[in-house]
């Protein structure tokens, strides 16, 4: 064969003929042909031969995981015999495996140049269109494929998801047109989970985070794609929805403007260019109205400035603070506590909100929920100015609001005087006492808790220290801890009663209405008491009396 194969390349037109049908029309220029045919033959020999080592080399590397080093080996075979499409398929299928869809694609088409019967080339340019989202390319190749390979299961199947794939993208940009951005973000993830490289679907990914909530994620999002996609107008569109939404305006007008430089006609870019300039103008001028008491015009622009963009959480939360101020001026605590609440809704870290609803709850006299609010910002920035003594201030009025309000036993305004206080105590005290009201157990009942908290609160408000500490907040515990002897630190109601009212008790003829013992239209003989207990009701004065009966209040 050898021999054969020797007198055939003696030949001239054989051996020319021979090296461009197998691409080597290079070989044979480089030739000095001149009788040298044999050299030609032994070139080309070695040539092929040591291509086919490359590949062998590069299987085993391939079978091993060891991807970069088979493209090695891959490419030194292709340069020893380009025209082999196996090398290209092979080094194709190393590509596939690193995620490298674009150079698979190279490879892939040089493949099916010298061999558009190569199945294997076909698929693999198939599923790298179709990782990349080019579904209608992946389509296409797969028709190839399945046109060679019919019965192919595999290739089927793809065929199908790819198919599958395409149906769900139109059902995204349904969604994304109808505003329903959380059900399309669920959709683009679940698609992008298997073509991870699809950058159009990665673009509106980016805008539909931003458009629910998570501005940050999307900006991390883009900041990956931003070498690559930076010339794209769609990509700087999302990319300034997504620092827009997260508060940065000026940077999202840079991206807005520089999508506008690459594409003049950009409608998006341009209407949200557009849009932040009428909010900031809006926002603006509500400040300015607030500033200067025009709350009704300040809460119209900060409403007109709502209805621009609903998706705009973090500005729409600084919006319904501001609205909430203005009604909190015009005394509108509903009004302004329910801007408070969206407020928060839409930015739940927002503590400029959580401090003005304290506010608004401390107005309503809801002091529990105002702490609630203070213990949040100390927990979002434990650095707020104020914060502890605001907490303090409201844990004070929740114990005054837990406490007897002594005044209101008495019937007497806060900024009563003594003689006020002195007045109340003989009032109630005559109305109350339990000896007036014995028509019934259960009244006497009623009458003896009473008597006893007017006791208390007059033992209380008649001193001024015990009145200034109670005023301050403190319990009644704290106060009669300080000193004194009011009702709860030893003194029993009867006491006090017959300490005001003068020195005996009162007779049997205490609560009749006669004059002959000098008293007056209560009832009461203030004057003429003789000392001692004698004649009185027992159990309610010390002194005379049943000493075997025991007293109705004993000390605590």
């Amino acid at each position: 064969v050898g021999l054969s194969l020797f007198f055939f390349f003696q030949a001239e037109d054989g051996i020319r003929d021979f090296c461009l049908s197998r691409g080597l029309g290079d070989v044979y220029k480089r030739q000095e042909y001149m009788g040298k045919s044999t050299q030609v033959f032994f070139n080309l020999k070695m040539s092929t031969g040591k291509a086919e080592e490359y590949k062998s080399e590069g299987n085993k590397e391939f079978k091993a995981g060891n991807n970069i080093k088979a493209i090695e080996l891959y490419t030194k075979a292709i340069s020893a015999n380009p025209e082999e499409p196996s090398y290209y398929a092979n080094r194709a299928a190393c590509y596939l495996a690193m995620k490298k869809y674009n150079k698979c694609i190279e490879d892939c088409a040089e493949t099916l140049k010298l061999d558009p019967s190569f199945v294997k080339a076909w698929r693999r340019q198939a599923r790298s269109y179709f990782y990349l989202g080019k579904i209608s390319q992946s389509k296409m190749a797969y028709t190839k494929a399945l046109e060679l390979e019919k019965g192919d299961q595999t290739l089927v199947e793809e065929f199908k998801e790819c198919k599958q794939i395409e149906s769900k993208v139109e059902t995204i940009n349904v969604l994304i047109r109808q505003e329903k951005y959380s059900t399309a973000l669920s959709l683009i993830n679940e698609v992008l989970r298997t073509c991870v490289e699809w950058r159009d679907l990665q673009i509106k990914q980016i805008e539909c985070l931003a458009k629910t909530g998570q501005a940050q994620k999307a900006q991390s999002i883009s900041k990956e794609l931003f070498v690559e996609c930076q010339s794209n107008p769609e990509f700087l569109y999302a990319r300034g929805i997504a620092f827009l939404y997260d508060g940065n305006s000026d940077y999202a007008k840079k991206m807005f403007q520089e999508g506008l430089r690459i594409d003049p006609d950009n409608k998006r870019c341009r209407e949200q260019f557009k849009n932040i300039k009428k909010l900031e103008d809006l926002k603006d001028r509500g400040n300015e109205a607030f500033k200067t008491n025009q709350c009704l015009e300040a809460i119209k622009l900060y409403t007109e400035a709502l209805e621009m963009d609903p998706n705009n959480r973090v500005q729409n939360s600084v919006l319904f603070a501001n609205r909430s101020a203005a009604y909190r001026k015009l005394n509108k605590n509903v009004e302004a506590l329910h801007d408070c609440n969206q407020a928060i809704e839409l930015n739940e870290n927002y503590t400029k909100a959580y401090l003005r609803r304290a506010e608004i709850k401390k107005d309503m006299g809801d002091y529990d929920e105002a702490i609630y609010d203070y213990e949040k910002v100390r927990q979002i920035d434990p650095n707020t100015p104020n914060i502890v003594n605001l907490i303090r201030g409201c844990q004070q009025e929740v114990k005054k609001a837990k406490r007897k309000d002594y005044y209101k036993i008495l019937n007497v305004d806060k900024n009563a005087t003594e003689a006020d206080i002195k007045k109340a105590y003989r009032k109630q005290a005559l109305k109350f006492h339990p000896d007036k009201n014995s028509e019934s157990e259960e009244a006497r009942v009623i009458a003896e808790k009473n008597f006893k908290e007017i006791n208390e609160a007059h033992s209380v408000l008649s001193d001024l220290e015990k009145k200034r500490r109670y005023d301050s907040g403190q319990d009644i515990e704290e106060i009669e801890n300080g000193g004194g002897a009011g009702y709860s630190g030893g003194m029993d109601p009867s006491g006090i009663f017959q300490m005001f009212f003068g020195g005996g008790g009162p007779g049997p003829t205490m609560f009749s209405h006669s004059h002959s013992h000098g008293g007056d239209d209560d009832g009461f003989p203030f004057g003429g008491m003789g000392g001692g207990m004698g004649g009185g009701f027992p159990g309610f004065f010390m002194g005379g009396g049943n000493p075997n009966v025991k007293m109705r209040f004993s000390r605590k």
